[in-house]
């Protein structure tokens, strides 16, 4: 879910059933770093993820969507991810939300719509553009984690990208 959102861990972690929506995340403001709500548009395949994930006869809507209490430590899962990878530079759970930016830019993903879905408020929305500039760029956020999920399934997949060579005319 880090990869597929670009989200901090803790708002993944922490993430409970009320703040799931049919295609959105809406994540309360007491939990974002930057102290606003955040609502996040949901790809097929992280919407797959949280529809996969079993609900007690008894949910109520403070119950974790991720087991019976938050998925911490993230220590242990990073351990065991460490092992699995082998001898690879050292890196950190924030480095995910670092890739996901990157890798967003990399397949076209514009930075202000990036900036959106990481619920950046500095950057291209700083100064006279955060005051003025309103719209919610929902749509182009669902349409850039929609690109970035597709994206991440063929590389887990290990199926090729389509290449299209482009002719000069």
């Amino acid at each position: 879910m880090l990869v597929l959102t670009g989200q901090r861990k803790n708002e993944i972690a922490l993430l409970r059933w009320r703040e799931v929506g049919s295609d959105a995340l809406e994540l309360p403001a007491e939990r974002m770093k930057g102290k606003q709500a955040h609502t996040l548009p949901l790809s097929t395949q992280a919407a797959a993820i949280i529809a996969s994930m079993p609900k007690l006869a008894l949910q109520v809507p403070d119950d974790y969507v991720f087991g019976p209490s938050s998925v911490e430590p993230f220590d242990r899962i990073k351990r065991a991810l460490d092992a699995h990878m082998g001898a690879t530079r050292r890196w950190q759970i924030r480095d995910v939300r670092r890739s996901v930016a990157s890798g967003m830019a990399r397949i076209g993903v514009p930075v202000p719509v990036i900036e959106k879905i990481l619920a950046h408020r500095g950057g291209t929305f700083r100064g006279v553009v955060g005051t003025y500039q309103r719209h919610s760029f929902l749509p182009e956020m669902a349409a850039a984690l929609q690109k970035w999920a597709d994206h991440v399934e063929r590389l887990v997949g290990g199926k090729q990208a389509k290449v299209v060579k482009l002719h000069r005319q």
